[in-house]
């Protein structure tokens, strides 16, 4: 999540989210507060909740004014209550990989909690031994990055915005090595989408996930039950896995750069 400045000049908070296909997307409040004018669309089928289109004018990051985009609303936000009364609603906008994919590249410093776009490409990192990288594809909406998991070559949705470190279906949970599964420790809970509120789930905590050349210990995976309404594709993973690493999107060449400030 970045600060972003909307038309009304005040700062919201702006999630980058590669797990959305789309440009712009909002909430009623949102654009109440910014006087923003829509076109509804109805009731949606996969979350009850109606939502429709909005003209933004702008949106800003940092230096870079993002003129007109296509925008999405939703009628549905997360609120904190007390007593049954709201102290606190969700705010902003999100951003998804369909403007995202127009930079050069995104550059998502998790050390310093800094994010870098760029409007020329491609990236060229910094002492390269410090980094390695792995290609990718967008298909469906989708950024699908060829990445091992424990040494096995693997598709993954790289879903920088989602909460937990990996969710699976049950098929793929089972793909994996057995020594995985049989160290993992496994109940039944809940997990809470961004859009669909909490869903039923199995939470695992496995005690050693080798993911590319990042070994993660005590790692969290969520398996969805296979009549999940959450849309998952094999494996998704998110930016929680490398929360202590540098990660460069590289739309150019369609590649996915990991550094580690640990590497000399």
């Amino acid at each position: 999540m970045v600060p972003g400045i909307l038309p009304n000049g005040k700062v919201y908070s702006i999630w980058l989210d590669t797990g959305d296909a789309g440009y712009v997307l909002t909430n009623s409040l949102t654009l109440l507060e910014n006087d923003l004018a829509i076109y509804p669309t109805g009731r949606q089928s996969w979350s009850s909740a109606y939502a429709g289109i909005c003209y933004l004018p702008s949106l800003q990051l940092g230096e870079a004014i993002i003129t007109n985009p296509p925008c999405r609303y939703l009628h549905l936000q997360w609120e904190l209550r007390l007593l049954g009364l709201p102290v606190w609603q969700q705010k902003g906008a999100l951003v998804g990989l369909g403007l995202m994919r127009e930079f050069k590249y995104i550059v998502f410093d998790n050390i310093k909690k800094e994010a870098t776009f760029a409007l020329t490409g491609p990236f060229v990192p910094e002492k390269p031994q410090r980094w390695e990288s792995y290609s990718f594809e967008i298909e469906n909406g989708r950024l699908m990055v060829n990445m091992p998991v424990e040494d096995v070559q693997s598709r993954i949705v790289f879903d920088t915005c989602g909460r937990y470190g990996m969710v699976v279906t049950l098929d793929m949970w089972r793909k994996l090595p057995e020594e995985i599964r049989a160290s993992a420790k496994i109940k039944k809970g809940r997990f809470f989408s961004g859009f669909l509120g909490k869903l039923p789930c199995r939470r695992a905590i496995v005690r050693r996930l080798k993911i590319g050349s990042l070994i993660l210990t005590n790692a969290e995976i969520i398996i969805l039950p296979e009549d999940s309404p959450y849309l998952s594709t094999g494996y998704s993973v998110s930016m929680k896995y490398f929360k202590n690493n540098v990660v460069a999107l590289d739309f150019e060449q369609g590649l996915m750069w990991i550094k580690n400030y640990g590497t000399d």
